[in-house]
């Protein structure tokens, strides 16, 4: 599977702690753009984009692509593992990035886990719930591997909090 898209400029470093702030990089030009992408996905997303999962506000597939599509980058999805079996579905994807400007390369590996009790939950059973929800979960975590920082200060913009009670 390979989805191309583009969008808007993102900071070569993006590890940060819980304010949202890069850690390891100080560079003021890193901090301006991280911002600047920062901001820009606060343009695009609302509260509707995250899900309350046990408590804590986790952003939603549709969220996390809406971030990927608004910036000028090329991005690609890869299926590197796909294990289906009578109990539970597995899939790994990873992430490759490419910024425009700049050209810097991110990538991150995702892996999502669907067991077949929660693909039953309040529905007839389908295996493709099943793949589907596993390969939702892997593209997210992808997503938050290269992206995670931005992905947190939005979280606080919004909500305040990493944990909503």
């Amino acid at each position: 599977m390979v989805l191309i898209a583009h969008g808007w400029e993102a900071p070569t470093l993006l590890k940060t702690n819980k304010g949202g702030r890069t850690m390891e990089d100080k560079n003021p030009k890193e901090i301006v753009l991280y911002e600047a992408v920062v901001k820009k996905s606060l343009q695009i997303l609302n509260k509707n984009d995250f899900a309350i999962i046990q408590g804590k506000v986790e952003i939603t597939r549709d969220g996390a692509l809406k971030i990927l599509s608004s910036l000028p980058l090329s991005y690609e999805f890869e299926l590197l593992q796909q294990e289906l079996t009578d109990t539970h579905a597995k899939v790994v994807m990873k992430l490759k990035i490419q910024f425009h400007k700049t050209g810097i390369t991110r990538e991150g590996i995702g892996t999502g886990i669907c067991e077949k009790w929660e693909a039953e939950r309040g529905k007839r059973f389908s295996m493709h719930a099943l793949i589907t929800t596993a390969e939702t979960r892997a593209i997210k975590r992808a997503i938050e591997t290269v992206l995670g920082g931005v992905i947190n200060a939005i979280i606080l913009n919004l909500f305040g909090s990493y944990e909503v009670k």
